[in-house]
């Protein structure tokens, strides 16, 4: 392998390197974004039926803001695990193709 060959390898991977790293930031706003008009949509739903139901604005606010609490929460902890997962199995992969 030469010097040319050598630097056209050493642009490509930072090149991929580039790609991955605007795909993850893009991945991450829209888990993101799904999480939070998830939980949100729920959070609404659930108040509106507890106010019609108990005619008690206050606690429709309380059940829906728990419920999509709950739903954005749940999201951000499966980003952190898979994000964590990839990242050290893209640590561990120089280890384990030499």
């Amino acid at each position: 392998m030469d010097c040319s060959e050598t630097r056209e390898t050493d642009i490509s991977d930072a090149v991929e390197v580039a790609f991955a790293q605007e795909d993850a930031i893009r991945v991450w706003l829209k888990e993101v974004s799904v999480g939070a008009i998830n939980g949100v949509v729920l959070g609404i739903l659930v108040g509106i039926v507890f106010w019609i139901w108990k005619r008690n604005a206050y606690l429709g606010l309380v059940v829906g803001l728990a419920l999509a609490s709950d739903r954005l929460l749940t999201t951000i902890t499966d980003m952190a695990g898979f994000f964590l997962a990839l990242s050290l199995a893209t640590l561990m992969m120089p280890l384990l193709l030499n």
